[in-house]
């Protein structure tokens, strides 16, 4: 068996992702739905049901955000960093309206201040990353410093506060590791995913060919098949000769 930190043999990374997808079966899990509320796709009953319930919406948050994207076009990065930073701070648990239907143009989508944020962050440039770092890096090294090796929460706070830093990078590996260990794969798949599709590529060219291992392995094992093949397929196309450990 393999032994933390014990690494594995050129190119036995992905032919150890593909055995395990091969031979194992899918784990119960309900289907992850990482950044949005679909109204449209809920059952009748529930949507009847939802019509009634209040949305813990923040107006305020949309104008926030888009007084920041005004910073962006102007390339005001250190100054767009701090106004969604605000918006972290106001309203981290609220959401805002994200789509509407074509036909009636009644908002059917909501997604959360969180992830909106952290998708407008993906798309700097390398002048905006380095603004950013430099106004807040030293600030989740600390909250990282600070965090238990299984501070589930703590790890996961720096990842939502901090996006574009190193150190919610390292966060997010050690929680990815973490979620696995607990059989808790839906959740991994949820931060690899985060990983692969929004943090900046080249500040994760280190450590995507791990990320993906470890992604397509959590998503199998939650059951999103389709998924795990895709991310075992790059896996095996770009990385084939890669050597890493496991966990």
């Amino acid at each position: 068996m393999l032994k933390r930190d014990k690494f594995v043999t050129k190119g036995l990374l992905f032919f150890a992702c593909a055995a395990v997808l091969a031979n194992m079966q899918p784990g119960h899990s309900e289907p992850i739905q990482l950044r949005e509320l679909v109204i449209d796709e809920l059952p009748a009953d529930a949507k009847e049901s939802f019509r009634s319930v209040m949305i813990n919406e923040a107006l305020e948050a949309r104008a926030d955000i888009e007084t920041a994207r005004g910073m962006e076009r102007q390339k005001e990065w250190a100054k767009a960093a701090g106004w969604y930073q605000d918006v972290l701070t106001k309203y981290r648990l609220r959401v805002i309206a994200w789509k509407a239907d074509p036909q009636t143009k009644v908002i059917n989508s909501y997604r959360g201040v969180v992830y909106q944020v952290q998708e407008a962050l993906a798309k700097w440039p390398e002048e905006g990353i380095k603004a950013y770092r430099a106004r807040y890096e030293s600030a989740a090294v600390a909250m990282l410093e600070s965090a238990a090796p299984d501070d589930f929460n703590g790890l996961q706070n720096i990842i939502d506060t901090y996006f574009l830093t190193e150190s919610a990078k390292t966060a997010a590996m050690r929680l990815i590791n973490l979620r696995m260990e607990s059989g808790e794969y839906d959740a991994a798949a949820r931060i690899g995913t985060l990983l692969l599709d929004w943090y900046p590529a080249d500040h994760l060219i280190n450590e995507r060919a791990r990320v993906l291992f470890r992604t397509s392995l959590a998503l199998h094992l939650c059951g999103n098949a389709n998924e795990a093949t895709n991310r075992a397929s790059e896996l095996k196309i770009k990385y084939p000769d890669t050597v890493d450990s496991i966990f």
